[in-house]
């Protein structure tokens, strides 16, 4: 019993380091091709309106698969889909003056941000952090550039759907539902039913 639990133990140490020396080699990978300054990642000052969409989309890649979070998430998400669901993300936000994908990008490093700082592996679940890191990116996908109010107000053809009830957010949610519902983009394909 007390050698199993030391093979056990070791078997974890092992893959640690294995998970370690991948995640500084995938951030090292980024940062060469120029598409990622981690120290800038995990500060207050990253603006994603001076970045390419090849930089943001290697934050994004930074924060779900090359940062102290990630390391918590792993197993739960893929890269290879991630990055086609990120494509797709992108394309389904609006061209808006605000509500656009520069502004889900921020949003996801600003959460992302605060779960870091807050230390929030130590009081969530893996599957609450992801639940919220893509709930960041996805919260305004779709979005027309107006209100509730006013989709209510002027019978939109999304306050008729969702019966007045929340429209845009119900839509943000539909859509990403939809979006996982396509295979090669579905970033919950690795979870179980129940979770």
């Amino acid at each position: 019993q007390a050698r199993k639990a030391s093979l056990d133990k070791e078997g974890l140490a092992a893959k640690i380091r294995r998970r370690t020396t991948n995640l500084q080699t995938f951030v090292a990978d980024l940062e060469k091709a120029g598409l990622l300054d981690s120290a800038l990642a995990d500060s207050w000052h990253y603006d994603v309106l001076e970045h390419s969409d090849e930089q943001n989309d290697a934050l994004l890649k930074y924060i779900f698969f090359g940062s102290e979070l990630s390391y918590f998430i792993n197993g739960l998400i893929t890269l290879d889909v991630f990055e086609v669901f990120l494509a797709r993300a992108r394309l389904a936000y609006l061209d808006n003056p605000y509500h656009n994908w520069y502004h889900a990008v921020d949003v996801t490093h600003t959460v992302y941000r605060y779960m870091a700082l807050a230390k929030s592996m130590a009081f969530l679940q893996p599957l609450d952090c992801l639940a919220v890191l893509l709930a960041a990116v996805v919260h305004d996908i779709g979005h027309p550039g107006v209100n509730n109010p006013y989709l209510i107000e002027t019978a939109h053809e999304l306050a008729l759907r969702y019966n007045d009830k929340s429209p845009l957010e119900n839509m943000h949610c539909a859509r990403f539902f939809e979006l996982c519902g396509e295979a090669e983009a579905n970033v919950l394909q690795e979870l179980s039913k129940q979770q």
